[in-house]
């Protein structure tokens, strides 16, 4: 389970700042051992620069790119083997990070048209090693369809988003101790239907499920069977 607290700030319309920081609970049981850790993840900070904007009636086009810097700050403990009998990448992928010091680059577009909405991003993320692991550096392809069910389209609030979002993730072998770990990668591919409800211009809640459509895994890499999001957002 992961709770990620985030905080955003927008100093103009084309300019924004986010932090965010992760906190997990990792469990595993194969039978003869069992056990769970909880600990922080590595924080990452964010810078996003919005290039381009259109307004029409009813509509609105955009693109952004987005660059952030994961901090080598999480908890790096794995089980150990006398815990958990398996290799020890599989063992550290028990641990809330998935490397040090990453940068990740993003680009995003959206456009709005009536009750619709579509939006897609491509984010490519360049892991380094700590304490001589890292996963693969990753490639995702990310897209959004959305219907907007207005409770007023005259009033602002009420409003009920019908989500359909996809994922591709595309993940090279890792590196432990220097060396290329062969069979850590992964080629994924996520559907995840979802709402989204805005009680009020300021609060919004969300949810949604998410499950593999294609999955195509290396034997030491942990699979993702499903991923439930619960989702709240304030504007102060």
């Amino acid at each position: 389970q992961i709770l990620d607290l985030s905080v955003s700030y927008t100093p103009s319309p084309r300019l924004q700042f986010e932090v965010e920081a992760p906190f997990s609970r990792t469990a595993y049981n194969v039978g003869v051992s069992s056990g769970s850790s909880f600990g922080a993840g590595n924080i990452i900070g964010w810078a996003k620069y919005r290039f381009f904007r259109t307004v029409e009636t009813y509509g609105d086009r955009q693109a952004a790119f987005r660059v952030g810097l994961e901090l080598p700050t999480g908890k790096k403990t794995a089980p150990s083997q006398a815990q958990i009998n398996v290799p020890a990448f599989v063992r550290q992928q028990l641990t809330p990070i998935s490397g040090g010091l990453s940068p990740h680059f993003d680009v995003a577009f959206s456009q709005a048209g009536g009750r619709f909405i579509f939006g897609g991003n491509a984010e490519a993320i360049f892991r380094s090693e700590r304490d001589g692991f890292r996963m693969g550096h990753e490639q995702r392809l990310n897209t959004d369809l959305e219907y907007v069910v207005p409770r007023d389209p005259h009033k602002p609030g009420g409003e009920l988003f019908l989500i359909l979002e996809s994922t591709f993730v595309h993940r090279g072998d890792g590196r432990l101790d220097g060396s290329r770990t062969a069979g850590s990668g992964a080629t994924e591919y996520y559907l995840a239907p979802g709402l989204q409800y805005a009680a009020h211009p300021r609060f919004v809640i969300e949810g949604s499920f998410q499950f593999p459509v294609v999955r195509n895994t290396g034997p030491l890499a942990l699979r993702t069977d499903r991923n439930i999001l619960f989702g709240v957002r304030y504007l102060f």
